[in-house]
């Protein structure tokens, strides 16, 4: 299967229906995010990705606003982030089930932020010394153990997963951002640079090591981007002025932030084909194609957002080699071997008003 199919991410809660981001995703589909609410007052959120019901996470020490980055695989449902002070100091976190425990390395003096989490329970993070320089941390077993790229000037590490792989970015010398993978074996750095980008930034890795993150182009533009050992792919939510991949799950599902052309962020989900009936709501058939599939508006469960597009049960029947069953157990529809794309409403019905 190719390609991935977009679906926005709105908090219901989010000021004018916008201004929400997605961090990380697990295996079981659930994602972690954050949202500004009308009174610019920042929020996490966990959203499971099944039924679309959306979870608003404060901790309750935070004065000034929690951010959720990431959420492990295990049935304990830990999440991890960072929450505010009253004087605007950022302190990590895990969440166990909700219970709240802050998480801050000694040498932090100017904040703390947990990015990722895995299963094992390891933790990787950024603190601000007493200069205001950034450095990169791993907590496992109750110990900080600190991460700096070599001759960085600032050094962020973003996540871990199950095998110890760790994922960040650095600042150069020269002032450009590099993304970097860090071996836990022998400790040393893999420098990601996205062809003919002027920064990258590496936000995620999956259990299978396929990471996740951003490019600039020349023109100061951000796209996402997936490297599956040595295979760099950008990935551009359909619509968006801009796109950031901030996390990438075993299925391959990523979620991220994008902008529009006004300049408003969405979180964003991206499936490949995900287009399963268990998934959709608010479904009105619209025509029958000439191949005997029907085309339907539905909304996904956890977006208000209106596509048009097929079900894919209903196209295993007459066209069975156009659907897989994923990993996570839903079906996912190859729209390229039907000669279809799935849209938005609003693209549908500009499309039909121009024939």
């Amino acid at each position: 299967m190719s390609g991935y199919v977009f679906v926005q991410i709105n908090d219901p809660n989010a000021l004018n229906g916008a201004f929400t981001y997605a961090t990380g995703i697990n295996n079981e589909n659930q994602i972690t995010g954050g949202y500004y609410d009308p009174g610019a007052v920042l929020h996490g959120f966990l959203l499971n990705n099944n039924t679309g019901s959306y979870q608003t996470i404060d901790d309750p020490k935070a004065t000034k606003g929690t951010v959720v980055n990431d959420i492990n695989n295990n049935h304990t449902q830990q999440l991890c982030g960072g929450y505010f002070d009253a004087n605007g100091i950022e302190h990590g976190f895990v969440d166990n089930n909700g219970i709240f425990k802050t998480i801050n390395d000694p040498k932090g003096v100017g904040g703390t932020v947990l990015n990722g989490i895995n299963d094992i329970g390891q933790k990787v993070g950024t603190f601000i010394d007493s200069k205001g320089i950034d450095h990169g941390f791993l907590f496992s077993n109750g110990h900080f153990q600190t991460i700096n790229y070599p001759k960085s000037t600032d050094t962020f590490a973003q996540a871990i997963n199950d095998n110890g792989q760790i994922v960040g970015y650095f600042k150069s010398a020269a002032g450009f951002d590099w993304g970097f993978i860090l071996n836990p074996v022998t400790g040393a750095f893999k420098k990601l640079d996205y062809p003919g980008s002027t920064d990258t930034y590496v936000y995620s890795i999956s259990n299978k090591g396929v990471v996740a993150g951003a490019w600039t182009d020349s023109s100061g533009v951000d796209h996402g981007f997936v490297y599956n050992h040595g295979i760099f792919s950008t990935v551009d939510a359909t619509g968006a002025a801009s796109t950031a991949v901030w996390g990438i799950n075993s299925h391959g599902n990523i979620v991220g932030i994008e902008y529009d052309a006004s300049s408003d962020y969405h979180g964003f989900y991206g499936g490949t084909g995900l287009s399963d009936v268990r998934l959709k709501e608010d479904i009105v058939p619209l025509e029958r194609l000439s191949n005997r599939l029907g085309l339907y508006r539905f909304r996904y469960k956890w977006s208000s957002q209106q596509y048009v597009g097929v079900m894919a049960q209903e196209v295993a029947e007459t066209n069975p080699e156009a659907v897989v069953s994923g990993s996570d157990g839903y079906l996912r529809v190859d729209y390229g071997r039907l000669g279809l794309r799935m849209m938005t409403w609003d693209e549908w019905v500009a499309k039909r008003q121009t024939h």
